[in-house]
């Protein structure tokens, strides 16, 4: 093929057009529903649900204090008389024992709120213990995750650390159970819990200023202590993250030494110099060694540990 069939050739193939395959109509209309439900998750699962419910939980538990207060105010015989739906009955009774009702399935429902795992080939010599940690069955095929402790149970478990283990010859299997509070209800129990619809309970037309100083103070007092330890938590896991990192670029993927051995050295076998106790045959060849090994440490340990 002479020079100019192929420049032919060249230019066809790229004036030629890209193809492309393209669903049809109808085939977008098959799919569209499984396309828009397929977005909604990935979008469901990008967002930030922690912060989320932190920033709705705060408002909302502030609005219930507030409308407590509005039907503490309208109930009492001395601030307005109230709305009768019947006889001995009123509109803001109902309400009064639903916000009561939502303080304490709030409160229910933020410390039942559980997490296990398992914690598999534990030191035999040193076992985990703690008042959360429990051995499950010595069967590892079917493992039984303990029962919901009763009140009394939990009680004594806040005071009493488990047995040991007794026999060595069972299973280094343990479920450890930690408490797992959602966000949303961990701040609204901040600002709207039993001890708060208790404070407010008592408020009337002569103490209602030292009541909502009260009120304010504690909702202050356990928000802060909240966000403390919020940030504690996310401290230790900054630092042993750091911890793991510095232990991998220093222990696990070290960088390859550049050394010399006598060993492998054929020039100047039969040294005078050489000494019978260290490991090298030449006493030159470990001194550059260790002075290669001693600055590669101290390059090393000045590496900046990359953040995250």
């Amino acid at each position: 093929m002479s020079i100019l069939e192929q420049s032919k050739v060249k230019n066809s193939t790229k004036s030629r057009k890209r193809l492309v395959r393209k669903r049809s109509v109808w085939e977008n209309l098959y799919h569209s529903p499984q396309d828009w439900f397929m977005q909604i998750e990935e979008e469901y699962e990008a967002l930030n649900w922690d912060k989320i419910q932190k920033i709705f939980s705060i408002p909302f538990g502030i609005s219930l204090n507030f409308l407590y207060i509005l039907i503490k105010i309208n109930s009492k015989v001395d601030w307005g008389d109230d709305i009768q739906i019947s006889q001995g009955y009123s509109s803001l009774e109902l309400l009064q024992f639903t916000l009561f009702f939502i303080c304490i399935f709030n409160a229910l429902y933020l410390f039942t709120r559980k997490k296990q795992y398992q914690i598999r080939n534990a030191d035999e010599k040193f076992p985990p213990t703690g008042s959360h940690i429990k051995f499950v069955s010595e069967n590892e095929d079917e493992i039984e995750l303990p029962k919901q402790q009763s009140f009394f149970s939990w009680l004594k478990s806040l005071f009493i650390i488990p047995n040991k283990k007794d026999d060595p010859n069972t299973p280094h299997i343990f479920i450890l159970t930690t408490w797992f509070p959602p966000i949303f209800s961990l701040y609204l129990f901040c600002f709207f819990s039993p001890a708060h619809f208790g404070i407010l309970y008592l408020m009337d037309a002569n103490n209602w200023q030292y009541i909502i100083f009260i009120v304010l103070l504690l909702s202050f007092m356990m928000f802060y202590t909240v966000h403390c330890f919020m940030g504690l938590i996310k401290d230790k896991q900054v630092i042993t993250e750091q911890v793991y990192n510095e232990y991998n670029l220093k222990f696990v993927n070290k960088m390859f030494i550049p050394t010399t051995d006598s060993a492998v050295e054929t020039t100047n076998f039969f040294d005078n110099d050489d000494d019978e106790e260290s490991p090298f045959l030449n006493a030159s060849s470990s001194i550059s060694r260790r002075d290669a090994r001693n600055k590669f440490d101290q390059q090393l340990y000045q590496r900046p540990i990359a953040n995250h």
